[in-house]
């Protein structure tokens, strides 16, 4: 019986359920690379591919084979498709000589392509929708052995579970979709619907399965105006976009917040056509839409009843340092990082904004929270978690969405170093006290740790302070100074800066600096144990003379040292300068007076030792000389 290749390529269900899993997107799917490079190993086979096939095309989603001879997420035409035999026939196509096989001898795989051997496992999902398949190939007749036809079998079924997989997660994403009151419509990067919700459906008067795999200009051109405009914009400078237009068809004021994404644009639309007649009702409809998109705008974590993430959207990646695919499946607490205050104080896992949300049921607006990376970096974020409604009143997950505030705490932080410096050495008139403070002060919101040198009266550096923000390190720090003071021969950067009376930035600590200035191998290995990764050495200049050196050293490993912080730190010895220049203009005043007195004193002295006549001769006074 003749295979009916278009009713069943073109069935309706199939392609929706094609579409509503995303096989179509043209993004690179690590999972299923992996499969058809097991399918490779298994068989000894030359190519294997893992492909869907819709209505009118094959799309590639995975390709291990010779460079060039297929292509990954290129559309091919089904003429050059065995794959679309498996997929009609619902059933493994094996295929041990083409040439001689009655289905495929004359097609154009075989003519074409030169393909000779076939074995194709259709992806056959649980709806019963056949999607694609997973096969193998050669360019020469062989025989599949019973042990690679099963194999090729089992590698299918996960790829059908990873499909299965991502379907569920998809309707779990349209249940909160659903729940949200604003309406929603996702396209893809060629402009066709893959998704509306039921607002979105009621609002724009149109069903569904009337849209899903249409193009945006198709079923709306009257939007072919700001929408086409500012959309495409969007996706070019990949960048957030809101605008107002007038839907003149529905006779509707709609305000669109359209987020691109590689995955296409996801557009957020409200119904403003009564707050364009209503000024105020206008200002609080737009305040309520700003509280409402406020989680979206910034990075999103939705998690579930079980306490593990379900969604984390692209912002959430860049903030957390990790890809969504290994971020989703995780609790929310997860070991890979360590939560703090702002002030870098360890919190509890019941502490965490959204414990507290699961643990109340109430929402948690504006709470600023640090994060550690493995790295050694770590961040402040502010974040709003509010609970998902379950049934009978329970809490059916939690969303949640933040911010990095980091620059702001930061910069905070640094306002307050300035103004607590100011009060320290404003109140003292000894340089080395005003030096040891700034020190002291600097760790460990500038340094984790940090040392002092100044120019003694002959010309020589001497330490003033050192100090370590680990307790542990700070013995090793006094240990290394006692037993290896500054030799003014060393190539070392803070001698260097007092020299040149330029600051030195070290972005990244070379290991041959440890050669450079280490005295010996003692000295080199104390010095490595510091761990010193980034390094700031600044002087500090009076009227053009380099009296001291501040070195601030970072040994985080995610702290590295920029331009902002040189800047910084060249204000802060700015700063010293000054309080160094009063002090010692206010000892030099305080010699010359000293001085005056112990002339005017030895004046006394003199005046109450001479005689009446010397006296009178020392005062010009001339009265004898008149008689």
């Amino acid at each position: 019986m003749p295979l009916d290749f278009v009713a069943t390529l073109a069935d309706p269900n199939r392609v929706a359920a094609l579409q509503g899993v995303g096989l179509l997107d043209g993004l690179v799917e690590e999972t299923f690379d992996r499969l058809t490079r097991m399918a490779t190993r298994l068989t000894g086979a030359p190519v294997s591919l893992l492909s869907v096939v819709g209505a009118h095309d094959q799309v590639c989603k995975s390709v291990c084979a010779p460079a060039g001879s297929y292509l990954p997420n290129v559309a091919v035409s089904l003429e050059e498709s065995l794959c679309r035999y498996a997929v009609v026939l619902g059933e493994p196509l094996i295929v041990e000589d083409a040439r001689m096989h009655r289905l495929v001898g004359s097609d154009m795989a075989v003519s074409r392509r030169g393909v000779q051997a076939y074995l194709g496992i259709p992806l056959l999902m649980g709806d019963g929708h056949v999607l694609g398949t997973l096969c193998v190939l050669d360019f020469q007749p062989r025989a599949w052995t019973p042990e690679q036809i099963e194999g090729v079998s089992d590698l299918a079924c996960i790829a059908v579970a990873e499909i299965e997989t991502r379907r569920s997660a998809q309707r779990e994403a349209a249940q909160i979709l659903e729940s949200i009151t604003d309406a929603f419509v996702a396209l893809d990067p060629g402009w066709r619907l893959t998704y509306m919700n039921g607002r979105a459906a009621q609002l724009l008067g149109r069903k569904p399965e009337e849209m899903i795999g249409r193009c945006m200009w198709d079923v709306f051109p009257a939007a072919d105006g700001i929408s086409h405009r500012e959309l495409h914009r969007a996706v070019a400078e990949q960048t957030v976009v809101v605008y107002e237009e007038f839907y003149s068809a529905l006779d509707t004021w709609f305000q669109v917040h359209a987020y691109p994404s590689p995955e296409g644009v996801s557009l957020f639309l409200q119904d403003i056509t009564e707050d364009k007649r209503a000024a105020l009702e206008l200002e609080q409809t737009r305040e309520r839409l700003t509280r409402t998109l406020e989680t979206v705008a910034d990075g999103l974590l939705i998690i579930g009843a079980d306490r593990r993430i379900t969604f984390a959207n692209p912002v959430a990646e860049r903030i957390l340092r990790v890809a969504a695919s290994r971020i989703v499946g995780h609790t929310y607490d997860d070991a890979r990082w360590r939560y703090r205050t702002p002030s870098g104080v360890p919190l509890a896992p019941d502490e965490l904004p959204i414990a507290r949300v699961f643990a109340s049921g109430e929402p948690v607006y504006g709470s600023a929270m640090g994060i550690e990376f493995p790295t050694g970096e770590w961040v402040v974020l502010r974040i709003n978690a509010a609970p998902l409604a379950g049934d009978h009143g329970s809490i059916a997950g939690v969303v949640a969405s933040f911010s990095d505030i980091t620059h702001r705490i930061r910069a905070e932080q640094r306002r307050r170093l300035l103004a607590e410096t100011g009060d320290a050495i404003t109140g003292s008139l000894d340089r080395h006290a005003i030096l040891a403070a700034v020190a002291r002060l600097t760790v460990p919101v500038l340094a984790d740790y940090c040392v002092v040198d100044v120019v003694n009266d002959r010309g020589f550096t001497a330490r003033v302070e050192l100090i370590h923000a680990d307790p542990g390190k700070q013995e090793l720090l006094r240990e290394i100074d006692r037993r290896y003071p500054v030799d003014p021969d060393w190539p070392h950067p803070m001698l260097r800066a007092l020299r040149t009376r330029a600051s030195i930035l070290v972005p990244e600590i070379p290991d041959t600096l440890y050669d450079e200035i280490a005295g010996d191998a003692d000295h080199r290995g104390m010095l490595r144990e510091l761990g010193v990764r980034s390094a700031i050495f600044v002087p500090v200049v009076v009227r053009g003379e380099g009296v001291a050196v501040i070195s601030l050293l970072s040994s985080a490993p995610g702290r590295r040292y920029d331009d902002k912080d040189l800047a910084f730190a060249e204000e802060l010895a700015r700063r010293t300068a000054v309080a160094v220049d009063n002090a010692r203009l206010y000892g030099e005043a305080q010699d010359a007076l000293r001085t005056t007195q112990r002339r005017a004193t030895q004046l006394r002295g003199i005046d109450g030792r001479l005689p009446g006549d010397q006296l009178g001769a020392l005062g010009g006074g001339g009265g004898g000389a008149g008689n």
